[in-house]
């Protein structure tokens, strides 16, 4: 079975459905890993680039899911396992 890929357009309504039944189950508080997942790569914990050069880097679909859920007043935290 082929999987449709999600275009730029549809990531803001797709981020809203994903957070309003996060909010429909009571959950007021989201973790998101930052390496490999908000952004494309892995910086080990560590970067030497500008803010702009990294921003490059996050996932659309995060930067919709965000802004989201903390329009829905949730509460989020950025974690890593990078030392």
């Amino acid at each position: 079975m082929a999987t449709a890929k999600i275009g730029e357009d549809d990531m803001p309504a797709l981020a809203s459905e994903a957070v309003d039944h996060l909010v429909r189950l009571k959950i007021n508080f989201i973790a998101i890993d930052f390496d490999q997942t908000i952004i494309n790569i892995h910086t080990g914990g560590k970067w030497t680039g500008n803010g702009t050069d990294l921003a490059q880097h996050v996932r659309p679909i995060f930067k919709h899911f965000i802004n989201a859920a903390s329009a829905a007043d949730m509460k989020l935290a950025v974690v890593t396992f990078s030392p």
